[in-house]
């Protein structure tokens, strides 16, 4: 990235701005950064295993690392990842930001609005149209800085509810083989959430991460009563429970939204799951007769305009149908 003139940026700190550079981070700096958020997203790893798995993660090798430097130390970091949006049917260039941290002892200086301004103004000027970002903190920060929020649900079911909830589970489903089976995959996805609105565009390349990044989920076709492949589900296994993470319908699909849970909620107790978390439910009908719907508290979508672009009411609604699975 070059360094574009930033005036946003300075105004956060009024005339006394510290003397930081913004930039692309180089191999030090990474790890610099990296070992500077383990303290947030360690998961329980040790730093050393930490940074092993972070430097060769395929979800955060897409991401360049930006940083602001104040005298040799890595004082504010993020991670920003490009991304093709769908926007009303077209196609447009944008960013998501992930991970933004400043370690405690340079917090409440305004470096994070800062290196966000910075990366902002430069993704922009080279196309961008769209930020995107999942807030794990009060949206209200992210709103101060252009961030609007969108809506999102989450629901849990317990044990005991899974065979209840999987009574509707009527259509057959079977494995998706992504090798041989990608282009379609592709195309009931586009068809379903690229249709209006806004969604996430994903082509070859993109799926080849998805893939990659969770190689063990349950990945499956909902099947017609004719055997025909009318839509997809995913499932991710974590501590025993289960999470839908991803989810599509073909336009002519005698499937509801509604059946693929269910669909999911059987898998999981064939299973033994502990438990189905609907952590991303869209705003579905069908779903609500199965679910309490709850606001999330954490992971919560937020999108920016850049440069000027359109970012209306009716765009931002359409935005509780993003899937967990593009969680950066």
């Amino acid at each position: 990235m070059s360094a574009p003139q930033n005036q946003g940026a300075t105004e956060l700190q009024g005339s006394h701005v510290p003397e930081i550079d913004f930039h692309e981070a180089n191999a030090d700096e990474r790890i610099a950064a990296f070992t500077n958020i383990h303290e947030m997203w360690g998961g329980g790893r040790e730093l050393d295993a930490f940074l092993t798995w972070r430097k060769s993660s395929p979800q955060h090798l897409r991401a360049k690392t930006c940083v602001g430097v104040l005298d040799g130390e890595v004082v504010t970091s993020l991670a920003c990842y490009p991304m093709t949006y769908c926007v009303n049917g077209e196609h447009r260039k944008g960013i998501a930001i992930g991970a933004v941290h400043t370690p405690p002892d340079h917090r409440g200086k305004g470096y994070a609005p800062r290196l966000m301004a910075w990366v902002e103004d430069a993704e922009t000027q080279m196309g961008a149209s769209y930020s995107l970002l999942y807030s794990d903190i009060k949206p209200e920060y992210y709103g101060r800085l252009g961030y609007i929020r969108c809506p999102n649900w989450q629901a849990y079911v317990p044990v005991e509810s899974l065979a209840e909830i999987s009574a509707g589970a009527e259509r057959s489903s079977e494995a998706v083989v992504p090798e041989s089976q990608l282009p379609e995959l592709m195309q009931i996805y586009e068809k379903y959430h690229c249709r209006h609105g806004f969604g996430i565009h994903r082509d070859e390349a993109y799926w080849q991460y998805t893939i990659r990044k969770r190689p063990k989920d349950d990945l499956f076709w909902m099947l017609a009563s004719n055997g025909e492949r009318i839509g997809y589900g995913r499932i991710e296994w974590s501590g025993g429970e289960v999470r839908v993470t991803d989810f599509a319908l073909s336009e002519a699909s005698e499937v509801t939204l509604a059946m693929l849970w269910q669909t999911a909620a059987r898998r999981a107790a064939q299973r033994n799951a502990g438990g189905l978390f609907g952590g991303w439910l869209p705003e579905d009908e069908g779903l609500r007769e199965l679910f309490e719907y709850q606001p999330k508290d954490a992971e919560i979508t937020m999108v920016k305009p850049l440069g000027g672009a359109n970012c209306s009411e009716q765009l931002i609604a359409s935005c509780h149908q993003l899937c967990e699975i593009d969680h950066i």
